[in-house]
């Protein structure tokens, strides 16, 4: 019945999250004895993100951060909770500032300093790109300082074609609303 199905599915959720538990305190245990270990820091917040549990997250990964100052990948995903799963988006805003000038050779920021550039743009122009160079500007500047990176023509490209093909939906969408085909 019904009722069976929705009991079993509770009980499920139940020992998922008894497991998830077990599994977090397993790796808060581990750290407390192994704290050289960034990975395990990592995990247990990855683990928390997925599991929608977003201060939690905060928490390893400023403990991680604390921990390991230099491994920017901490400093990514935090970036990464704060504006894509907290909303937090005058803190995400100045944080991606600061580590766009603490990691100025870091891909992955430079990348996440375009995404950020283009959410902000986004809202402020009613969902039209007015200025591709400013969205453009944190992967230019990397760009810049990294002549002979090795993804350089990639994360170039890439993010150019984000934008046009974003240009190219926006304007079909509209063209879609008008009548045109």
């Amino acid at each position: 019945t019904m009722c069976e199905t929705w009991i079993a599915s509770v009980r499920s959720e139940e020992k998922i999250l008894d497991a998830l538990q077990k599994g977090a305190a397993s790796y808060q245990e581990y750290i407390n004895t192994h704290s050289e270990d960034s990975t395990a820091v990592e995990e247990l917040a990855m683990m928390m993100i997925s599991t929608q549990n977003y201060d939690y997250a905060m928490e390893a990964l400023d403990y991680g951060i604390q921990q390991f100052p230099k491994y920017a990948q901490f400093h990514v995903s935090r970036f990464q909770v704060l504006f894509y799963y907290m909303g937090n988006f005058d803190v995400a805003n100045s944080y991606i500032d600061s580590l766009l000038q603490v990691f100025p050779d870091n891909e992955t920021l430079a990348y996440m300093g375009f995404m950020r550039n283009y959410q902000f743009h986004m809202m402020q122009h009613e969902g039209k790109i007015v200025s591709m160079d400013a969205i453009m500007k944190p992967v230019t500047n990397y760009l810049e300082r990294q002549p002979k990176a090795v993804n350089r023509l990639f994360l170039h490209k890439f993010c150019k074609a984000y934008l046009y093909m974003n240009m190219k939906t926006i304007n079909a969408s509209k063209n879609e609303k008008n009548g045109i085909e």
